[in-house]
């Protein structure tokens, strides 16, 4: 197998040692935003059964409806061989042991050599019945697409393919590098595999399979029931990889990754198929597109995970690259393919986690809550010694901006309970329906050098007031005002001062020119008092912007007040 899931990493991590502690920014620690009703203290860490408790690694959730939560990996049972791994915990964080072997299961894929099989990806079908998707090797290091079915209780599904489990390679590939990374289910209940498929030593290319319910290839679908293409734009000798897979309403496939071009630049990717496998020619440029992060580089920039809004709008979230620092990454296109430059700025957003060193916060997972706003998933780097990282969540708000309402200025890291606080790393992410945040990946034990499957919870909102706002004390004024912010103009942070009479609802949002809401600084209900907040634009480009209030109090008359202050780069 030529190239792994982790191999992206591995390359920016090689990156990482070269940085200087000169370059190495200070960030302010986050607001605690673990669910501490979780787990212990908010997160989890397990074994997989019949595996040797030394390599399992998470790569995946999935919610139930009844609120259990399926985590999906990987599992080593001899310090050689890999097999299909999941496991099921009840909605406190506890394993629940009327699932498979004491709460997990593990497979081998049929068709392989028992040597590596990979689960990188889980969804749930409407009967309840649990599907993992990934690759499986055979005795000639040659990799397929591999499905594994279970049902409810953790038991390999039999009416499935052969035994539960499928293994395919790509139509047009060389079959010995087929990976598949990411699952979607269509709404007639067909599976679609999305990754990627190597055609030579150095060429590799989007690649999808569809499977019909009873695990054998849909023929009806591209050629032989796979597809592969190429990103227009980019080099078409090099490495295409795609990472995930999102069915459109009308049917149509959206498959997310990254591409090089011909100077080895990589760019985020996004290819469109039609229902039957085929390009959709009226998506980007001949059904693809390739875009770099604003405010990035434009050298290194990978997606991982991609999600289709409600209105057809697609958001790709992953990292890029930009002076030796990693950043979470975001990018949203229209239905079209094209940049939806209303989304952060011309179409995409990159940040850094709150508590993280800046160095290496990389993106692996991203969904939409109910309200529109966007969470990402993945982890972050703190420099504090060598292989430390955490899990990290950052929201966004449906604009593209930062919400600084959730946790840190928009970000949080969590360290994984019984681990060893030095590499807990997450891959997938799934929000409950009480909006509950869950992050599932795993977590390192440095003495015993052993990798276990780990779950985070964190809080939607943060439990705590935003530390950004303060009230300043016994002032007791009469009329509601809202103050010019100061230093104005201003690099990158000013201030805001406001005051009421009353309790009240409060607002407080920066729009820019063109009436577009930016930030959310204030949304809660305060009480008499004069406040203080500190607006940091340091994701914003230079321009004029305005800063409204709205103040609804107890019997008192609605206030509204709007200023203008400038941002100087």
């Amino acid at each position: 197998m030529k190239k792994s899931k982790l191999s992206v990493s591995v390359v920016l991590t090689t990156m990482l040692v070269l940085i200087s502690p000169a370059f190495q920014p200070v960030r302010a620690q986050s607001v605690a935003a673990l669910d501490t009703t979780f787990g212990t203290n908010g997160s989890a860490r397990f074994f997989i059964s019949g595996g040797d408790s030394t390599q399992d690694f998470g790569t995946s959730a999935v919610i139930e409806p009844d609120g259990k939560i399926i985590v999906a990996g990987y599992s080593l049972d001899n310090s050689i061989y890999t097999a299909f791994g999941i496991a099921r915990l009840d909605s406190t964080g506890k394993i629940d042991n009327s699932f498979g072997t004491g709460g997990t299961s593990r497979t081998h894929i049929a068709g392989g050599a028992s040597v590596k099989d990979w689960g990188n990806s889980v969804i749930l079908q409407p009967d309840g019945k649990i599907v993992v998707a990934g690759l499986s090797m055979d005795g000639s290091d040659n990799a397929g697409f591999a499905v594994a079915r279970f049902n409810f209780n953790g038991a390999l599904d039999n009416t499935f393919g052969e035994n539960g489990t499928v293994r395919t390679y790509i139509t047009g590939g060389d079959s010995t590098d087929d990976e598949g990374y990411s699952a979607a289910l269509q709404a007639d209940g067909k599976i679609v595999v999305a990754g990627f498929s190597h055609d030579d030593v150095y060429t590799s290319s989007f690649a999808l399979a569809r499977f019909n319910s009873d695990g054998t290839l849909d023929g009806s679908f591209g050629t032989n029931g796979t597809a592969r293409t190429h990103i227009s734009g980019g080099d078409p000798s090099g490495e295409d990889e795609g990472y995930s897979v999102a069915i459109q309403a009308d049917g149509k496939i959206v498959v997310a990754g990254s591409s090089p071009d011909i100077s080895g630049n990589r760019a985020f990717a996004v290819a469109c198929f039609n229902s039957n496998g085929t390009l959709d020619s009226a998506f980007g440029s001949n059904g693809s597109t390739r875009t770099f992060i604003s405010s990035g580089g434009s050298y290194h920039d990978g997606g991982y995970s991609v999600v289709v809004q409600p209105d057809g709008k697609i958001i790709v979230a992953g990292y890029s690259f930009y002076n030796r620092t990693v950043a979470f990454a975001i990018a949203r296109f229209n239905s079209d393919g094209t940049n939806d430059n209303s989304f952060g700025i011309n179409g995409s957003a990159r940040s850094y986690i709150s508590g993280g060193s800046g160095d290496y916060d990389e993106g692996r997972s991203v969904a939409i809550q109910s309200d529109g706003k966007i969470v990402i998933g993945g982890s972050s780097y703190d420099a504090s010694g060598p292989g430390t990282y955490a899990f990290a969540v950052e929201r966004f708000d449906p604009n593209g901006i930062i919400d600084s309402s959730f946790a840190t200025n928009g970000s949080a890291r969590a360290f994984i309970a019984g681990g060893t606080n030095a590499d807990d790393r997450a891959y997938g992410i799934a929000i409950q329906p009480n909006g509950k945040i869950i992050l599932a990946g795993y977590s390192w034990d440095g003495t015993s050098e052993n990798n276990a499957f780990a779950a985070a919870r964190f809080l939607p909102d943060s439990a705590k007031r935003p530390l950004s706002v303060r009230n300043r004390g016994a002032i007791d004024p009469e009329t509601c005002e809202l103050f010019q912010n100061y230093p104005n103009p201003f690099n990158p942070t000013t201030t805001i001062n406001y005051q009421i009479p009353m309790t009240s609802h409060v607002t407080l949002k920066v729009y820019d020119v063109l009436g577009r809401e930016v930030r959310t600084l204030v949304n809660e209900r305060e009480k008499i008092g004069r406040y203080e907040v500190r607006f940091d634009a340091s994701n914003l480009p230079s321009g004029v912007y305005f800063y409204r209030i709205s103040a609804a109090g107890d019997g008192g008359k609605a206030f509204t007040s709007v200023k203008k202050l400038m941002l100087v780069k």
